[in-house]
């Protein structure tokens, strides 16, 4: 399947996060991701607005995963970098589900929008 048919798949297939470390954003990243024409923002797995960082702080996340779009991308064109941002009861939430996981499943379901 090519990246660009995988994109336009309604469900799909995401690696599970294995015992994820705190990795949090700085202030200055989040007022470097308000740009809405270089940058997309999902916290916990929903799309926001990029605004909404102006009412947050890096202290209120304790995950960041940042992804350079290609031209197969879904979403190449409408923003150039994917923002992934965990809050923190996210991040602990996931890392508990992890731990009860079968170690030989190393994917989880996820919907695309």
């Amino acid at each position: 399947m090519t990246e660009e048919q995988k994109s336009k798949q309604k469900v799909c297939l995401l690696p599970t996060y294995k015992n994820l470390r705190k990795k949090t954003p700085t202030a200055l990243q989040l007022k470097e991701w308000l740009k809405k024409d270089i940058y997309g923002v999902w916290i916990d797995e929903k799309r926001v607005d990029n605004n909404t960082l102006a009412k947050l702080k890096e202290s209120d996340f304790s995950f960041v995963f940042i992804t350079k779009l290609d031209e197969g991308s879904l979403d190449f064109g409408k923003y150039k970098t994917k923002i992934d941002l965990m809050t923190n009861n996210f991040f602990e939430k996931l890392n508990r589900e992890n731990e009860v996981r079968d170690p030989k499943i190393h994917y989880r379901f996820a919907f695309n929008n």
